[in-house]
This record gives C-alpha cells, structure tokens and sequence, in this order.
C-alpha cells in the first residue's frame, strides 16, 4: 500500500507526512495525529513498510474517534491490517 499524502476523514482533510521521530509528540511512538494541525505524522524510523501502514491505520482510527483507548486503538488497527493484507484487500 502507498502512504498518501492527504486522507480526507471525515469533514477534514489531513496531510500526511513522514519525520523525524523527534517531531512525534509522544516519546517512542511511531506516530501521531493531530485534529488541530489537520496531519498525521509517521517516523521515518520505521523499518518496514508494513509498520508504516499499521502506524497509519492506528492514527487514522484516533481521528475518526480520540475517545478510544490507546490500548484499544492499537489492537483494531493490527487486526484490521491483518485482515485487509491477507485478503489483499490492499493495492
């Protein structure tokens, strides 16, 4: 799958962008998103493309709903992953 540049969810638009893992607001996270600066941030750290993607999916589901738990947030976005690249529901 191909990390986009813009995800529109729902009424907003967010970049994405890939940086440094300094930039992450959150020590050791892979990422982070933010409704204020309408992005989504993925560390460039990451070492496979398939930790990208989860990373991506993960911070998509907090922008849908930032009332999940993190916890929680972190088990869908695995499972969902799973799915969808076993099934290749992914191009």
């Amino acid at each position: 799958m191909k990390i986009p540049n813009k995800l529109k969810i729902g009424a907003l638009w967010y970049e994405v962008k890939e940086v440094s893992p300094f930039e992450i607001d959150c020590d050791g996270a892979s990422g982070d998103a933010s409704t204020h600066r309408q992005d989504i941030r993925i560390s460039n750290s990451l070492k496979t493309q398939e930790m990208k993607e989860v990373t991506l999916f993960h911070e998509i589901l907090h922008c849908i709903n930032i009332q999940i738990e993190h916890e929680s947030v972190e088990y869908i976005a695995q499972a969902m992953y799973q799915v969808l690249r076993e099934n290749d529901l992914l191009k």
